[in-house]
């Protein structure tokens, strides 16, 4: 039965991961670094990156694996 849930959170990680410009990979690693998957926390942690990145105009310069 996990199956259908699977495709449907494939689905979510897609839709999400197109809303941030990511791709779904990066956003699966975001998601494994924040130990989340709550929309909001994604989200203060991608706002948290870029404005430590400064003036950056897209999310793919993301880097998720550095602290």
């Amino acid at each position: 039965m996990k199956n259908p849930e699977n495709n449907q959170d494939s689905g979510h990680i897609e839709f999400w991961a197109s809303y941030w410009n990511l791709t779904p990979e990066q956003l699966k690693s975001i998601i494994s670094k924040i130990e989340s998957r709550n929309f909001i926390k994604i989200q203060n942690y991608i706002q948290l990156k870029l404005s430590r990145g400064g003036d950056q105009a897209t999310y793919k310069g993301i880097n998720v694996d550095s602290k």
